[in-house]
């Protein structure tokens, strides 16, 4: 019994001594968009993780985030911010400290702007308590871009639609002159629903979809429209 009971307690003191106290949720973000939007060929995406210090001890509370992969287009821009600091374009292998004291929580952010190309994109940031490397977490970034040029989205202001944010009912107000094929894009660019617009009026019925953001797409005269909403209960 003696030996049992020494056994379990080298295990549980094992288990507090590399317990992760520093958290991230989520950890793995997956985003896309259209690679330019009118005016300014400059589409963007935003992305965050909540980061959390769960630990008891007082002295964790200095951080280092560092780019440990980036793999993108050369011309895409990422800039990245901890609760504190905003760096504007990061590049691999830089890092930076923050303060997040114990039982406190805030926001890592990541912008990533595409500058008129297409392509895929990963960004892996690893956050390391400087006291105690063991209290660490890694937040994996994935984006795609798709072609869209500005001057396909030069009459994207002719596109109206609502409510937005959406529960189940998309109201699409375009004027066209035939029936044209309107297919929804979620943010991983895979199409998820596809539907006919006539006239200057349509709806669609999104409720099966899952809450985040998509993207309308339709070409009416050689010319690509696209359009962001959000789906919410």
């Amino acid at each position: 019994m003696k030996k049992i009971y020494i056994l379990f307690l080298s295990v549980a003191v094992c288990s507090v001594a590399f317990a992760q106290t520093i958290s991230l949720n989520p950890k793995t973000i997956n985003q896309g968009a259209p690679n330019a939007d009118a005016p300014t060929g400059n589409y963007n995406v935003e992305s965050q993780s909540k980061i959390t210090n769960n630990s008891t001890n007082a002295a964790d509370s200095i951080f280092t985030w560092t780019v440990i992969e980036l793999n993108q287009p050369g011309t895409w821009q990422l800039d990245f911010c901890d609760p504190a600091y905003c760096r504007t374009d990061a590049k691999q292998g830089e890092s930076f400290n923050f303060k997040l004291r114990k039982g406190e929580s805030g926001f890592m952010k990541a912008d990533y702007y595409f500058k008129n190309v297409s392509g895929t994109g990963t960004a892996r940031v690893a956050v390391v308590c400087k006291t105690n490397s063991a209290n660490s977490d890694t937040l994996v970034i994935n984006v795609n871009s798709w072609i869209t040029s500005v001057n396909e989205l030069s009459k994207i202001k002719d596109v109206c639609f609502f409510p937005n944010p959406v529960k189940e009912q998309l109201n699409i107000k375009f004027q066209s002159k035939e029936a044209i094929t309107v297919d929804i894009f979620n943010v991983l660019g895979t199409r998820v629903k596809t539907f006919i617009h006539s006239g200057t009026n349509s709806q669609v019925n999104i409720g099966e979809l899952q809450n985040g953001v998509y993207f309308l797409r339709f070409t009416e005269n050689g010319k690509l429209y696209t359009k962001q909403f959000t789906k919410a209960e």
